[in-house]
């Protein structure tokens, strides 16, 4: 049987103000998105093909745009399937 530890899910807690792991984990990814993706622009073949930073950017403002908004639309949809299945006469 796997035991698994019982940690703390906010990283950083000020007063009723918390930051998440899960939070600090999507920072990080959206920061090396942005470095490694700086990395490839100055690349020979990306600037060929026209790539700018500007590029870069709006394409990382898609990506958070993405996981934001199926972040908030999603989730209730999975709560309500759990929720049917587990008590399917509630529905």
């Amino acid at each position: 049987m796997l035991i698994h530890p019982q940690f703390d899910p906010a990283a950083i807690r000020i007063g009723s103000f918390a930051i998440h792991w899960y939070g600090l984990m999507y920072l990080m990814a959206f920061a090396q998105f942005l470095l490694l993706g700086r990395m490839r622009i100055r690349a020979p073949q990306y600037q060929t093909l026209g790539w700018t930073y500007k590029d870069l950017e709006d394409l990382l403002f898609a990506g958070v745009l993405g996981v934001v908004l199926v972040g908030v639309s999603a989730t209730p949809c999975f709560i309500c399937l759990a929720t049917t299945f587990s008590t399917p006469w509630i529905f």
